[in-house]
């Protein structure tokens, strides 16, 4: 699996492009909706293996019951995503006899908050935002805010080497994809490889 995070992206997805033609049992290319699914699988590093689970999977469940497997690889993320969060979880709680909860999320936006230098921008943002969560604001809102607001807010030399990370990523196949759709993608990219590099993960749901 440590050899899948060295591919870059335009040979990540050839390769998962190659797993789905040989599943779908004719040549496909990746639609706009797929590479954008196959280029957040990559920035998140989820293995190959894990995506050929889930094409194998798919292409089994179709045969059982007579049908085509589904025509877009976006249509396997949640199966894709909820193999990856259980090997992720495995990961995070140590192995055997330590059952420790991973830490909340909000505690990595603090110490990244922490981090930045007095008066960042990003440092006041996470800051505010921290401020709501502990006064209740749901968390689905704060991470759309944090979503809509973390470009705007980073550090411009931290910006500058993510979009060139993914204009490089996406450069191969600049030619399948409209404009309007390439620069969709490379604004979500943005924000989900800033995330990364930054260590800041989704809140994730309200807690009962």
């Amino acid at each position: 699996m440590s050899e899948d995070r060295q591919l870059g992206a335009a040979s990540y997805a050839r390769r998962i492009e190659r797993r789905w033609t040989a599943a779908l049992g004719r040549p496909v290319v990746l639609s706009p909706r797929d590479w954008e699914t196959v280029l957040d699988w990559h920035t998140r590093g989820i293995p190959l293996e894990v995506v050929d689970e889930a094409i194998e999977a798919a292409a089994e469940r179709a045969t059982e019951r007579g049908k085509d497997p589904p025509r877009g690889l976006s249509d396997l993320g949640p199966a894709v995503d909820g193999a990856w969060a259980t090997i992720v979880g495995g990961r995070v709680g140590g192995g055997p006899g330590r059952g420790e909860p991973p830490p909340a999320p909000e505690t990595a936006w603090r110490a990244r908050a922490a981090a930045e230098p007095d008066g960042s921008p990003l440092r006041s943002l996470l800051q505010s935002l921290l401020d709501r969560l502990a006064h209740g604001e749901s968390r689905a809102t704060l991470d759309a805010q944090l979503d809509r607001e973390l470009v705007r807010h980073a550090a411009p030399a931290l910006l500058r080497d993510a979009l060139r990370e993914i204009d490089r990523d996406v450069a191969p196949h600049r030619s399948r994809i409209a404009p309007a759709r390439l620069a969709e993608i490379r604004d979500r990219a943005a924000v989900r490889r800033l995330r990364q590099k930054l260590g800041l993960p989704a809140l994730g749901r309200d807690r009962s």
